[in-house]
């Protein structure tokens, strides 16, 4: 909530639903930050005509309170949106966003047209639009496997910013390239307007059903990204003689560091994320007017 501290944005929020007849379940990182915030917006009820409001915190286990949820609301910028997604998965709910940040690609609704957007929303005037997700496995050398699910993008980057790295990229198992850059994104639809942009890559329409992979600075006569459909397997090795681990970005958080002898392997997940849209909204006309007035 620090692109909201006085709360001001998400008390509207609250406000419109609790008089629209729906409970609120808060749901933030820690039990400090949902009661601080549970309090100051209790606080700024009592002195209205609002009679009824309740807030529930989630459980590692679903308890019977949460039955019958509908969405699943994100307040803040692109960072907030990324871990809500998380949220909602692990919850089984269509997500909204509500922009507070400078961009906000991923939220449909603004500080300008929110109460419209709520009033669709109510009205099941909406969209629910699947999203592409990648399934990234790290496997040491020793047996160790990490696992994560990706929404935007996982970053590859250089630890040492004095040597470049090699990046040895195969997908379904022939080999592409082997790319002496910076580092590399590995991005999702959804995820080709954000790092991969910045570094070249292509703009994909979140609807499509392929992955993008990017160099980062490639020390090369060529910088091209790279576009698979999504039942590929792509694979990324390095070679015996690099000295440096990597630092890994998962949509935007750091998880442990990869190590030259680690081996990644990104394919298609099993499940989509369920993120909602407009029927008026249009992705070429939001690109536009975001980019213009970044």
């Amino acid at each position: 909530m620090y692109k909201d501290p006085e709360l001001v944005h998400s008390f509207a929020l609250c406000q419109y639903l609790v008089q629209s007849g729906l409970k609120i379940v808060l749901d933030a990182s820690d039990r400090a930050t949902i009661t601080a915030i549970e309090q100051a917006l209790l606080a700024k009820f009592a002195k209205t005509e609002t009679k009824t409001v309740q807030f529930l915190q989630f459980q590692l286990e679903k308890p019977a309170a949460l039955t019958g949820l509908g969405f699943y609301i994100a307040v803040g910028g692109d960072g907030t949106f990324l871990e809500a997604v998380h949220h909602a998965l692990r919850w089984q709910l269509p997500l909204v966003g509500f922009k507070l940040g400078r961009l906000g690609f991923l939220a449909a609704m603004t500080e300008q047209n929110y109460n419209l957007k709520l009033e669709e929303l109510l009205h099941g005037k909406f969209v629910i639009s699947k999203r592409l997700l990648l399934a990234c496995r790290i496997e040491s050398k020793d047996g160790e496997i990490r696992n994560y699910t990706v929404f935007n993008d996982l970053v590859l980057n250089r630890k040492n910013i004095s040597r470049i790295a090699k990046f040895i990229l195969q997908i379904d198992g022939t080999l592409v390239d082997v790319v002496p850059a910076d580092g590399m994104i590995l991005a999702t639809p959804s995820g080709s307007t954000a790092y991969a942009l910045a570094a070249g890559g292509a703009i994909i329409d979140p609807s499509a059903d392929v992955l993008e992979i990017s160099p980062i600075c490639p020390h090369s006569l060529h910088n091209r990204s790279y576009v698979a459909v999504s039942s590929s397997q792509v694979i990324v090795e390095f070679p015996e003689d690099q000295l440096e681990e990597l630092c890994v970005f998962v949509d935007g958080k750091s998880v442990p560091d990869l190590k030259v002898t680690d081996k990644l392997t990104v394919t298609k997940a099993a499940d989509y994320s369920e993120i909602l849209t407009f029927p008026n909204d249009s992705f070429v006309a939001n690109l536009e007017q975001k980019l213009k007035n970044h």
